[in-house]
């Protein structure tokens, strides 16, 4: 009989959050609307909502990773998959793997999710993985297609072979690749 107080549940969640301002309240109702339909993209949605702006990290991850069992569009997992990894590399607990990992997920769902690229770029960058991250720059060089983009990421993949990967010869090749394309500048 749970079904029949979903409406009535939902209804309050909804009203708390948007007219009462009343987060904490609104937190209970959408918990037990989430457990029961985590389909239910509204619920979901303003669950989330809430759940940020109540800053509830715990729960917010166990919703997202509901969320991503659920069948939905690539589009959409890609998005939770990278909260998920912002979340857990923003709460400093050390957890990069796993932050590393939810990254690489969404950008196997979406590999145009510049966010989720960014985020992983810069995780290995902090965690001095330095041929991941040139193989990241490579992975990015043939997906662009904007050539100012490429360019810079040329470099950055080149520097990252120079200083790090002491690979003189990736550089020149990269450095070349630069200049060839644009024998304009």
């Amino acid at each position: 009989h749970h079904h029949e107080y979903y409406s009535i549940y939902r209804t309050i969640g909804f009203v708390s959050k948007e007219r009462l301002n009343n987060y904490k309240l609104a937190e209970s109702y959408l918990a037990l609307c989430f457990q029961h339909s985590p389909q239910d993209n509204m619920v979901a949605q303003n669950y989330i909502e809430t759940l940020e702006y109540l800053q509830n990290f715990k729960d917010l991850v166990s919703v997202y990773e509901q969320l991503v069992a659920i069948p939905a569009n690539n589009k959409d997992k890609a998005i939770w998959y990278r909260k998920l990894g912002s979340i857990i590399e923003n709460d400093g607990k050390g957890q990069e793997e796993q932050a590393i990992s939810y990254y690489r997920q969404a950008i196997e769902l979406n590999s145009d999710d510049v966010l989720a690229l960014s985020n992983l770029g810069r995780l290995y960058h902090r965690t001095q993985r330095w041929n991941e991250l040139y193989r990241l720059y490579q992975y990015e060089i043939n997906l662009t297609k904007d050539s100012v983009q490429k360019k810079s990421l040329q470099m950055q993949a080149a520097f990252v072979a120079e200083e790090y990967l002491e690979s003189p010869d990736k550089a020149m090749s990269l450095y070349e690749a630069v200049l060839s394309s644009h024998p304009d500048d």
